[in-house]
């Protein structure tokens, strides 16, 4: 590797770390990857493999910048308002994409996420889960289904959050077992999997990652949803398998630029996306770290899988009957 390419990837690791006022006195020609949420999850710790990579490939200091609050909502309005020059990025995740927009107008968010934003590249897929306490007898959804019915004041479920994507798909997961499953409404995972853990909360639906580090005598993975097992815990088969054949796809984590960037800019992000996450180090550290699965889309197909996610999910929020509490 050539001196000056080695120095440019230093500059982007250690950049990533510095506060942005530091950097621009360092580099005026910079990459942003803003990421709205909590620095430490899933969406944070992405950006930063990402970045160190992308540095070497755009040759270029790319930094990561925290602008967390209001469900990724912030960082979304924070983007849509930069310049678009090609060198400001949004990473999320389809639950913020996805749902705002199926339940607010865009007067009510202050941006259009298929207006405002433009799609760069999908970057990781990540299967949900149904999962039980350790004190419900339930081995698979069939008898997770029985004991519901015989139990009916046990149905409920763990969300991290009101009005989410976590909350419907609960609703579909109760529509599908044949009893409907109350939310019960936490500020977060971490005291959700405190009172699952404890017997408080029979049920809940996590990301697959998350449950998978759970102690198994505590949390139980009943089925994942997904068209096929998940990879990292190909001992849970699918709701599809088991005979419950509901609609939620994989979720997934994507890469957002401001709306009138200079398409060579996103062309060549889109491209480096592409080799990167194809590197088998960068697969093998993402795994590790985040429990997650690499699986790079284009930006014209996932900005079809936008479309018609928000169009489906949409209809479900209707029929489900619950209503947004807020924006």
């Amino acid at each position: 590797m050539k001196r000056r390419t080695l120095l440019q990837a230093a500059a982007g690791s250690a950049a990533a770390w510095l506060p942005a006022t530091q950097v621009q006195a360092q580099d005026k020609d910079v990459i942003r990857l803003v990421s709205g949420f909590a620095a430490g999850g899933t969406t944070d710790s992405l950006c930063r493999i990402l970045a160190d990579h992308l540095a070497v490939e755009l040759g270029a200091t790319v930094i990561v910048e925290t602008k967390a609050g209001a469900g990724g909502r912030l960082a979304a309005e924070h983007v849509k308002n930069a310049r678009p020059d090609g060198k400001t990025f949004l990473v999320g995740p389809d639950g913020w994409a996805i749902f705002p927009s199926a339940m607010y107008t865009p007067a009510e968010l202050r941006y259009d996420v298929l207006k405002d934003l433009q799609t760069v590249g999908q970057l990781v897929t990540y299967p949900l889960a149904l999962v039980v306490n350790g004190q419900v007898p339930a081995r698979n959804l069939t008898e997770f289904a029985d004991w519901l019915k015989r139990n009916p004041s046990q149905a409920s479920f763990g969300t991290p959050a009101p009005n989410g994507q976590i909350q419907y798909v609960g609703w579909l997961v109760g529509q599908a077992l044949g009893t409907p499953l109350e939310p019960i409404v936490y500020k977060g995972n971490a005291p959700m999997l405190l009172d699952l853990m404890s017997g408080q909360v029979p049920s809940a639906v996590l990301v697959a990652g998350d449950a998978a580090k759970q102690p198994r005598e505590k949390v139980r993975m009943l089925g994942v949803l997904a068209e096929q097992r998940w990879a990292l815990a190909p001992d849970v088969p699918t709701f599809k398998e088991q005979g419950f054949p509901i609609r939620v796809d994989e979720a997934w984590q994507g890469m957002w630029a401001p709306a009138g960037a200079p398409a060579t800019a996103l062309t060549r992000m889109e491209q480096a996306l592409r080799t990167v996450l194809s590197k088998s180090e960068v697969r093998q550290d993402i795994v590790a770290k985040l429990t997650v699965t690499p699986a790079f889309v284009s930006a014209s197909a996932l900005e079809n899988k936008l479309k018609e996610s928000i169009t489906h999910w949409r209809d479900v929020i209707r029929r489900s009957g619950y209503r947004a509490t807020g924006n």
